[in-house]
């Protein structure tokens, strides 16, 4: 018997591939948990991570309520693969991993069945998006097969923070501080709200969803610059470091980034762009990164002209729901 299995586990559901679907939910602790350390497994074999922060930080909060759901597919001695759903203002985002060798696609029947089996449990008015990083090239696969609609494409932009491109950003810099948890909660939430409003993962925050990410393990608040004025954060750059993997270097990353829309026009994005890259190499970090949607040509236009350039785009596919 393998660890997902569980005297409590809801009905199995049947698929061709010749594996059961099931449904765990936050309140399932010790399936959480257990379905945490497949995910572990898988990504120590793949050698980087699989699940976005989002995502991850749910899993890991007890009191994530329905903000977290997961359905696992598995066989009579181990798992096939899970499909983990989290919430970003209204959707549905669902994230698949499954155990497949390097060169040879997990079968897309498989996927293709994890994605309907979580539409099932997902409520019929909200929208359901399939992220798929760039490591996952069979995605093509599965989104013909189970008519799967492209909603978004996300770029990973990089820069190598050398001696001479580091000199350049440092003339655009401007002062910051770090954030102080607690004293500055308030006063950030605001100003990000602000700044995303109507955004698919970054708008409408809660105290919740920043508490998430300062209880993570790699939260840091010398990393996150806020830059005021006359002691009011008007805009921040908030960094985060990731170590390095078998498919990489170590990076910093410039994880959120926003100026408030009442002082837009300045430049600010610009500088605190360059604060961020200049913090992460002088902590000691060679490259940085970033996540930007592809429609946002004038954040692209912004980070090309400072130097940093795509190095995969992820894709998010929206999943058709049943009459």
């Amino acid at each position: 018997d393998h660890p997902l299995n569980g005297p409590n586990r809801a009905e199995n559901r049947r698929y061709p591939v010749g594996v059961g679907v099931r449904r765990i939910t936050s309140d399932d602790r010790g399936e959480m948990e257990a379905l945490k350390g497949f995910v572990s497994t898988v990504e120590i074999e793949h050698g980087h991570p699989l699940l976005s922060d989002a995502v991850r930080l749910l899993l890991d909060d007890p009191a994530a309520g329905d903000s977290v759901m997961a359905v696992v597919a598995e066989g009579p001695t181990s798992v096939a693969g899970c499909a983990i759903l989290g919430v970003a203002n209204g959707a549905r985002v669902v994230e698949v991993v499954a155990p497949h060798e390097h060169d040879l696609a997990p079968r897309a029947d498989l996927i293709s069945d994890l994605l309907e089996s979580a539409a099932s449990i997902t409520a019929p008015h909200e929208r359901l998006i399939w992220w798929c990083r760039d490591h996952e090239p069979w995605a093509d696969a599965v989104a013909s097969r189970s008519g799967l609609i492209e909603d978004r494409r996300l770029l990973q932009m990089r820069i190598k923070l050398d001696e001479t491109t580091v000199s350049h950003l440092r003339k655009a810099v401007v002062p910051t501080r770090p954030f102080t948890p607690t004293t500055d909660d308030t006063a950030w939430l605001e100003l990000n709200n602000r700044a995303f409003a109507g955004h698919g993962e970054q708008g409408a925050w809660s105290s919740a969803d920043l508490r998430r990410r300062m209880s993570a393990s790699w939260f840091d608040p010398s990393g996150f610059l806020l830059h005021p004025i006359e002691g009011q954060p008007i805009a921040f750059c908030w960094t985060k470091i990731h170590p390095a993997d078998s498919h990489g270097p170590a990076m910093g990353e410039i994880y959120v980034i926003a100026v408030d829309p009442d002082h837009a026009g300045r430049g600010l994005g610009r500088s605190l762009t360059c604060s961020g890259l200049v913090h992460l190499a002088d902590i000691g970090l060679a490259y940085g990164m970033l996540y930007v949607d592809s429609t946002n040509s004038a954040a692209v236009a912004l980070y090309q002209s400072i130097g940093m350039v795509t190095h995969h785009v992820d894709r998010a596919f929206l999943v058709p729901r049943s009459p």
